[in-house]
């Protein structure tokens, strides 16, 4: 649900969202006569609340501000269930049965001041904060909170050269955040549009990285309240193109990257089919993708591909590292037909190399995921002069649900499977959209 409202000067948006979902979980019938069963039952609730507020205090000055907060439960229910009778009961004993609780609170606000002299500066607050509760949060509590402080200046020199310096010093309840700095700059030349940036990145492990306890039939993963945070190093390079043909307009682009990234947070192998979180002495990606957006009358079409190399090191100076590269390529084409318009998109991954950590021995285990396709198509009409706009379509059209993950032994479901879940297969569905105002 979502409310907004509109003044001359102001601008206010209340949004809410509610999910609720049960699963049951019918378990394999139990020896010896099979007569009997172990099902359980997964009640999911979400609801995020979010404030949104502008305002145009003069000319020169705005602030725009929100506030949101995410409330997130999971409970697991056991029953005893009788296969001849269907009668059940319910199994109450410790570790069976749990709730499991998230709750995040976040804001942000940006005071904008734009000046006669080609400066305009931003100075703005972010703060999050997260909170874990249940059997599977160590301790049976968790909170973890951030908050910053930042500034940004946009400086244009001759019309065509723009420079935005900026720098963040940010307050981690449970690690020391280094100051950010940040510089990006912009050079417009005829149709082409050029960008290079550099940003010093940090992030913090979250509550289910420190200290979730994830164990069941299926999984066995545990938080690792030892781990560091992540601090990184971002160059990007990007070009982008406009040129009107005939009755079409052209927008090639390319993009280039690299990252740099020490005490990286993966998931990794310490032994069997355990799982914990640890981090990566050093990280390195790069890589780059090109694009070509068409535009015509009742047809519009990209395309793109990308490509990218990974190298990753851990136990530095011992010989633990490890490369590879892999490659992805999406399209999607949007179609007026009459009254109504299509919607197809479609998704190449090629086949890519990843792999695991044995923590106590730092020994790295390579595994290989096969290539996989996705697709989705919407067909969509709108109504009642475009305040009512019905859409149908198929989501994932190949019916992808899983693909196979060459691993050497093990992985993060029990039972040393050598399937990775990419969907939950084929799924059809209808969408209806009212708008109360145009």
């Amino acid at each position: 649900m979502q409310v907004s409202r509109t003044g001359k000067k102001t601008e206010l948006l209340l949004k809410t969202e509610f999910f609720n979902e049960r699963l049951l979980n019918r378990g394999k019938p139990l020896p010896s006569y099979y007569e009997t069963a172990f099902d359980e039952w997964f009640h999911t609730r979400r609801m995020d609340h979010k404030v949104q507020y502008n305002r145009q205090i003069d000319s020169n000055k705005r602030f725009s501000g929100y506030l949101a907060l995410n409330q997130y439960t999971r409970t697991r229910t056991k029953y005893f269930r009788d296969l001849t009778t269907l009668s059940s009961r319910q199994v109450v004993s410790d570790g069976v049965d749990d709730t499991t609780g998230f709750t995040a609170f976040m804001a942000r606000g940006t005071y904008s001041i734009a000046s006669k002299n080609n400066v305009n500066t931003q100075i703005g607050y972010d703060i999050i904060s997260q909170l874990g509760t249940g059997a599977r949060i160590e301790g049976g509590e968790q909170v973890i909170s951030d908050l910053a402080l930042f500034v940004t200046s946009e400086i244009t020199l001759l019309k065509k050269i723009t420079f935005k310096p900026g720098l963040r010093a940010a307050y981690n309840t449970s690690y020391d955040a280094p100051l950010a700095p940040t510089l990006s700059a912009r050079y417009k030349h005829k149709d082409y549009v050029y960008r290079m940036s550099y940003g010093r990145g940090f992030r913090a492990p979250d509550i289910k990285e420190l200290h979730l306890f994830f164990v069941d039939v299926n999984h066995n993963v545990v938080g690792n309240p030892d781990l560091m945070a992540e601090r990184s190093h971002n160059f990007q390079f990007s070009a982008t193109g406009f040129h009107k043909m005939k009755k079409m307009l052209i927008r090639p682009s390319a993009t280039m990257f690299y990252n740099d990234i020490t005490d990286k947070i993966t998931l990794a192998n310490i032994a069997g089919t355990q799982f914990t979180y640890v981090n990566l002495d050093r990280f390195s990606s790069m890589g780059g993708n090109v694009r070509l957006g068409i535009a015509g009358n009742k047809t519009k079409v990209n395309l793109g591909v990308s490509t990218t190399h990974v190298t990753s090191v851990t136990n530095e100076g011992e010989g633990g590292e490890i490369s590879f590269g892999y490659q992805e390529y999406n399209g999607n084409i949007s179609r007026k037909l009459g009254t109504f318009t299509l919607n197809a998109f479609i998704k190449y991954t090629g086949a890519k190399t990843v792999f695991n950590i044995n923590q106590e021995s730092g020994e790295i285990v390579e595994s290989q995921i096969d290539a996989f396709s996705l697709a989705d198509i919407q067909l969509s009409r709108s109504f009642a002069n475009k305040r009512v706009q019905i859409n149908v379509g198929v989501k994932n059209v190949f019916d992808v649900q899983n693909v196979q993950n060459q691993v050497q032994s093990g992985g993060v479901h029990a039972g040393g499977s050598s399937n990775l879940a990419i969907g939950t297969g084929r799924s059809y569905f209808l969408k209806g959209i009212y708008r109360f105002t145009q």
